[in-house]
């Protein structure tokens, strides 16, 4: 059953990693439909830019929260600040995001730990933080950027990446079963391959650069895509076919049979074979900023 048609004019939104990639894209999205935006990412000088453009180009209030998600702290910390400004989210989109290329057991454990805290942590608690308010009001929506890569066996290369991302997909499974009926929509988004600066900084820029159009999707598509399929009430949206076809295949051929499948192209993507070779510009990716 699809939700109630959700209003957001006047509405306010919660964008992690807002300042570029599909982040931005989802704060246009948003503002294109009325709502105003809270903006959160690592570089205030790039969330002070994103936010011009929303005001200028869709004359909405912008709200900047710069922070560092790795940070324990940081869901709690940003959420106090949305609240001291008088602020209501109804709407949170946990979009913050980067990879750590290379082998797992090449990094030292602060490098995962780090990892996890934005990439699971960061999407479990702004959910808590923000769900009992929406619920309260029954109206509310809840989006977690995960990947197709949560829908594919995992590869070398990148490995808490996928396994990340799966974890946000059931999470959010789970949370949309809980809430269904409470006027507060969930969705796991699922884009494939998507022009943002995330291959820039992990250094497969040139593989993608060389995939058709077909492959790469547009961030301002995923995102239309996935407001799309959050009105329609479903709870794992997969933005583009070529995409949908790939999760299909890795649903229903044996597991042994997906790994083989898609095994070579994650090895071209991260560049390098086994996830052991890291060179200098893979291992500052790993540093990347958080949108």
């Amino acid at each position: 059953m699809a939700p109630r048609p959700f209003d957001c004019a006047g509405a306010w939104a919660l964008i992690t990693g807002g300042s570029s990639g599909i982040g931005a894209a989802f704060a246009a999205a948003y503002a294109a439909r009325g709502a105003n935006v809270i903006l959160t990412g690592r570089d205030p000088a790039r969330l002070q830019s994103t936010a011009t453009d929303l005001e200028r180009d869709f004359a909405v209030k912008t709200a900047l929260v710069p922070a560092d998600l790795a940070a324990p702290g940081a869901p709690q910390a940003i959420w106090e600040r949305v609240r001291a400004a008088g602020l209501e989210v109804d709407i949170l989109v946990n979009n913050a995001g980067y990879a750590v290329p290379g082998a797992f057991v090449d990094h030292p454990w602060s490098t995962h730990q780090a990892f996890i805290e934005v990439m699971v942590t960061s999407y479990v608690r702004l959910a808590h933080l923000a769900a009992p308010g929406m619920v309260a009001r029954a109206r509310g929506q809840i989006i977690q950027n995960a990947s197709l890569a949560g829908l594919l066996p995992g590869a070398a290369g990148h490995t808490l990446y996928a396994p990340s991302k799966a974890f946000l997909i059931t999470f959010a499974e789970g949370l949309f079963a809980e809430l269904r009926g409470s006027g507060v929509a969930v969705c796991a988004v699922c884009p494939g391959l998507t022009r943002t600066p995330f291959h820039e900084r992990t250094g497969a820029e040139g593989f993608v650069a060389k995939l058709p159009g077909a492959l790469v999707s547009d961030p301002g598509a995923v995102a239309e895509a996935s407001l799309a399929g959050l009105e329609a009430g479903r709870v794992i949206v997969t933005p583009g076919r070529v995409n949908a076809f790939a999760a299909a295949l890795a649903r229903f051929m044996p597991r042994s049979w997906a790994r083989a499948t898609f095994s070579g192209a994650a090895r071209r993507l991260r560049g390098r074979r086994g996830g052991r070779d890291r060179s200098d510009a893979a291992q500052g990716a790993s540093l990347s900023d958080q949108s």
